[in-house]
């Protein structure tokens, strides 16, 4: 907004300047065409100076006026520049926050299935535990004593 005020106000300074001087130079042609030789000391300079100011003036509010429209654009530039890093930005922290579901899921399952395995495992432990047991039991003491004296 404030940017827009600047711009019409210079806008406005650029057409009344152009109006005074356009009134002043039809209006008064005989003072605006007077040519003066200045004396710089080494050299004599020959001009019109109302045509010099004029000028001098325009192009003085033609570069204001442009000064500010191109940083205007660097502005809104920038501003886009900025809405685009942060729209990246929240891009990424979506993507992180899947990639984290993702690994708390795939995590859970590794848990669920360390937890089968180790329950399986158990269960395989106290079959053979038990598988050993009743063979030692069904085993007659004498055979066990055979077996023992061929290893030794």
């Amino acid at each position: 907004m404030k940017n827009n005020q600047h711009k019409i106000i210079i806008d406005v300074l650029l057409v009344i300047w152009t109006f005074l001087w356009v009134y002043y130079m039809a209006f008064n042609w005989a003072i605006f065409s007077i040519e003066l030789k200045v004396n710089l000391g080494f050299a004599v300079i020959s001009g019109y100076p109302f045509v010099f100011f004029f000028i001098l003036g325009l192009l003085t509010l033609i570069i204001i006026k442009y000064s500010y429209h191109f940083a205007a654009i660097k502005l809104s530039s920038k501003e886009k520049e900025e809405h685009n890093q942060k729209s990246l930005l929240e891009k990424d922290i979506e993507i992180l926050k899947l990639k984290e579901v993702l690994f708390k899921m795939q995590t859970k399952d590794m848990s669920e299935s360390s937890t089968a395995l180790s329950a399986l495992q158990e269960k395989l432990d106290n079959i053979s535990k038990q598988i050993s047991s009743d063979e030692q039991t069904k085993e007659p003491p004498e055979k066990s004593q055979g077996e023992n004296k061929e290893q030794k």
